[in-house]
């Protein structure tokens, strides 16, 4: 995976599919409803912290990464 800055969208969407995870399995490992997801990787809604978090657990990364 390339580390340069990438978007929020752009790294989750990459992160996911290195896991190989739809997004539906991403909402269930973060407690979130899977249309967020989507709208996440298509940049309608940007994530509170809380969710933040929760995406981040899921993949086990740091927030700021």
């Amino acid at each position: 995976m390339n580390t340069q800055k990438l978007p929020f969208s752009i790294r989750m969407r990459e992160l996911r599919k290195e896991k190989g995870w739809k997004q539906i399995d991403l909402a269930e490992k973060a407690g979130i409803d899977k249309n967020m997801i989507s709208y996440y990787e298509n940049e309608k809604y940007i994530p509170s912290a809380d969710a933040l978090m929760k995406i981040a657990e899921a993949f086990d990364v740091s927030i700021d990464y």
